[in-house]
């Protein structure tokens, strides 16, 4: 967690079971509940049924993992990882407008984007994974993502990666280790490719600490995305970024699990529309947080999650239910493609 309620100077207790919440709840008069999204049907009964001290019963707020749907009336949601700000704001009954990954916000602060870019990202917390995910969501990225430093070094020997987001803390191999081990590969490539440390632990010093380990620059969590931003002006080549100052054009999402057929979909598409790719239906559920395209071009065939599924659950939300879908199967005509979407738009 990077939030404590010591920090907020609140008085609290912290359960680690049901039976001292039930407890807890009988014995004193409490300002809220915070519990984890998952414990909702367990705890909400012991809440309902009880004849709570002082006879009130206190908000629940539920700490939510990124990218999961939420609909319970009367609860608030707060967004894993949980920032302080956040907690406070939730505390004070006051919107939680600068959360951890708002992407009003994040459109805001971007100035670009970069479709033709390949980043990845590296950390052994899933949540971490899909919140940054959701910070670079605007710029319409091609990202891979991987739970270990391990993982990243087969990751990067296969794939030419223009930017790396590397954790600092990782058990087993941590960030450094992974990029030491980067560097020591045979290739220009990695010895030139830009890591940036991403850590929480930003005191005096860790900076040149990594510059002096083989990091390129380094990022400070929680992340915020005028930072972000500027990291990624820095670091991805001017000829991969399209300035907003461009004439915008409409926005087309390909979602394909095959890699070739995203390369070989934005030479096609590229020219007239803006195009972000997708690797599989949830990394397409990822980018529709921050993003409309005009048209989704959907493999039919992919592991998981098949086009057909996806597009089932995209007719079931309100926010994406108009959203026109063409389907691909994997080997697509350019020539047909064009015509179909200038159709739909």
């Amino acid at each position: 967690m990077s939030w404590s309620l010591d920090n907020l100077g609140v008085p609290h207790a912290v359960v680690t079971n049901l039976e001292d919440f039930t407890e807890a709840l009988r014995r004193e008069e409490w300002f809220f509940v915070f519990s984890g999204y998952g414990l909702y049907n367990k705890i909400k009964p012991i809440m309902d049924n009880m004849a709570l001290s002082g006879g009130g019963k206190p908000p629940l707020a539920l700490m939510i993992e990124w990218g999961t749907e939420a609909h319970i009336f009367n609860a608030r949601f707060v967004s894993l990882p949980v920032q302080s700000l956040s907690i406070a704001n939730t505390l004070n009954g006051i919107a939680d407008n600068q959360d951890f990954f708002d992407s009003s916000a994040a459109r805001n602060a971007i100035r670009f984007t970069i479709p033709k870019a390949k980043l990845l990202i590296v950390d052994d917390i899933g949540t971490n994974l899909k919140v940054a995910e959701g910070l670079l969501a605007p710029y319409r990225a091609m990202i891979d993502t991987c739970l270990s430093g391990a993982e990243a070094i087969e990751l990067v020997k296969r794939q030419d990666y223009d930017l790396v987001f590397m954790d600092h803390m990782m058990p087993e191999m941590d960030g450094i280790e992974a990029t030491e081990a980067i560097r020591a590969l045979e290739g220009e490539r990695f010895e030139n490719m830009p890591i940036i440390a991403l850590t929480a632990n930003a005191v005096s010093g860790m900076k040149e600490m990594f510059l002096e380990r083989g990091f390129s620059d380094f990022l400070a969590k929680p992340i915020d995305v005028s930072k972000l931003d500027e990291m990624l002006d820095r670091w991805v080549p001017a000829e991969k970024q399209n300035k907003k100052t461009e004439v915008e054009k409409k926005l087309v999402l390909l979602v394909d699990d095959n890699p070739a057929n995203l390369r070989f979909g934005i030479s096609v598409l590229e020219e007239k529309y803006n195009v972000a790719t997708a690797p599989s239906a949830e990394k397409m559920f990822n980018l529709l947080a921050n993003n409309r395209p005009a048209v989704i071009l959907l493999d039919v065939d992919m592991p998981q999650m098949n086009g057909y599924e996806a597009d089932k659950i995209l007719k079931s939300k309100s926010e994406t239910k108009d959203i026109p879908v063409i389907f691909i199967t994997e080997l697509f005509d350019p020539e047909t493609i064009l015509k179909e979407i200038a159709n739909e738009i």
